[in-house]
């Protein structure tokens, strides 16, 4: 779950451009928690990624999306 968190980072503080990685992660860690809380944490990356997808390209491209700080998402 860390991967995840310093993956979401990098992005958001001009770091790689992580979101192929993010997915893989996401998706090998659901289902791994009996309380729930990874499933959680998978979800959020993965609707991050999903609904802010063009805010997220473009804050890559020019380390910013349309006015909006991704680091606000943190």
């Amino acid at each position: 779950m860390r991967a995840l968190a310093d993956g979401l980072e990098q992005i958001a503080f001009g770091g790689d451009d992580s979101r192929r990685d993010l997915e893989r992660w996401a998706a090998e860690v659901r289902g791994r928690g009996a309380c729930r809380h990874p499933d959680g944490a998978a979800n959020f990356v993965a609707s991050t990624l999903s609904v802010f997808e063009t805010e997220v390209g473009e804050h890559l491209r020019h380390g910013r999306c349309g006015g909006t700080d991704l680091r606000i998402l943190l």
